[in-house]
């Protein structure tokens, strides 16, 4: 399943870099997708799916990805707004 397929560009746009910006902090804190699955209560594929940008996060998973990660919501998203197409 695409959830992409009928999402708008711009959204499509937002929920690739929000995809982007988790990957790259959880690098940054030499973090795992299992580590990460297991805090957010969501099957390890189905954090995988999200993490590669092959499934936008639900609000509430962004919300705790971030927590886990220690990073705002507001910051983590803050740092997607230069993806094409996104307001600042």
């Amino acid at each position: 399943m695409n959830y992409f397929e009928n999402m708008p560009n711009e959204l499509k746009s937002r929920s690739e870099a929000v995809a982007v910006e988790v990957r790259a902090e959880l690098a940054r804190q030499e973090k795992t997708i299992n580590q990460v699955a297991d805090y957010v209560g969501i099957p390890v594929s189905t954090m995988r799916r999200s993490v590669k940008g092959q499934r936008p996060f639900t609000i509430d998973e962004l919300g705790a990805v971030s927590e886990f990660l220690g990073v705002g919501i507001v910051q983590l998203l803050k740092r997607t707004t230069t993806a094409p197409g996104t307001a600042a």
